[in-house]
């Protein structure tokens, strides 16, 4: 099936992205190495500028929060910022590509950054699973 990029082409533009801070920290202090169930969260800040059909969506990702206290193996934060651009967009549709597709868009990334992270700390590497952005969404609700 043959269809012209223009007909498929959407209306949310990803301008690209960039690591806003990294930080990692091994639990010096873990007793004994047990297998943990895996414990992160993602908060979401959108930015919208209807004005000029932009967007920033930043997104913060949280893994093994309080290793030392929970007896985790490391504690590790990313925070990821991209950029979008909008066409042809009403500010309802905005606000959606914004908080679904925007999030969709930059989660793999952030998988990519903790699995190359954890690998290279020689930790288990960490594969985080994908994610049910609209249930985030209400999750956050």
């Amino acid at each position: 099936m043959s269809v012209q990029a223009d007909k498929i082409k959407s209306s949310l533009i990803f301008k690209g992205y960039r690591v806003k801070k990294i930080d990692f920290t091994i639990n010096d202090n873990l007793k004994d190495p047990i297998e943990v169930k895996l414990d992160f969260n993602i908060k979401k800040e959108v930015n919208v500028d209807y004005d000029n059909n932009k967007a920033q969506v930043i997104l913060t990702t949280l893994v093994f929060e309080e290793a030392e206290k929970k007896q985790y193996p490391f504690s590790l934060k990313v925070i990821v910022e991209g950029q979008f651009e909008f066409e042809n967009c009403s500010k309802k549709q905005m606000d959606v590509f914004s908080n679904l597709n925007a999030v969709a868009i930059l989660f793999p990334y952030i998988r990519a950054i903790i699995t190359n992270i954890t690998s290279t700390a020689n930790v288990n590497p960490l594969i985080l699973p994908s994610i049910n952005v609209i249930k985030l969404i209400e999750n956050e609700s």
